[in-house]
């Protein structure tokens, strides 16, 4: 307990003595590297946010790149294992091309659109909710018990009525 509160207030007179001192307004610029990081870390002029926008673009690309790899493969394999089987030679062709042509402006559409759904969807439900819950003389549903002396003498358990507040 009493460590506790010697690390609180040496915590609060380093954080006191490190904005005074060192992350203050005529400081900026004056440090490099790994210093000069760290002092834009702490003013907020890099977030980690941003590294971690930076890796979900890396990966939304790849999954772009695996897609449309796939999607371009698939458009060879497909009508070759359809020929194979009985369909004619032509079909298998405009087939390739269908399926090189839309198949990877479909899966451009979708990776495209899904980072804006992802986005928007939230926003969405978020508003959706304050709305519902700035609706004026909304009725909201509570319990009333009914009093033991309505009860029929017959009846040991105590009934339950709702009740529309108005």
């Amino acid at each position: 307990m009493v460590a506790s509160i010697i690390v609180g207030i040496l915590a609060l007179a380093g954080g006191i003595v490190l904005n005074c001192l060192f992350f203050n307004k005529k400081n900026e610029g004056k440090f490099s590297g790994v210093m000069g990081w760290i002092y834009d870390f702490v003013n907020y002029k890099e977030t980690i946010y941003k590294y971690i926008l930076l890796a979900l673009k890396v990966l939304w690309k790849s999954i772009y790149l695996i897609g449309a790899i796939f999607t371009t493969l698939f458009a060879f394999v497909q009508p070759i294992y359809l020929m194979a089987n009985g369909f004619s030679a032509g079909a298998g062709i405009g087939l390739i091309f269908a399926i090189l042509i839309f198949g990877n402006i479909g899966w451009r559409l979708v990776c495209e659109l899904a980072p804006i759904v992802v986005l928007f969807i939230p926003r969405v439900i978020r508003k959706f909710f304050r709305w519902i819950l700035s609706v004026p003389h909304r009725p909201r549903p509570y319990i009333v018990k009914q009093d033991d002396s309505a009860a029929s003498s017959t009846d040991d358990i105590p009934s339950w009525k709702y009740f529309v507040k108005k």
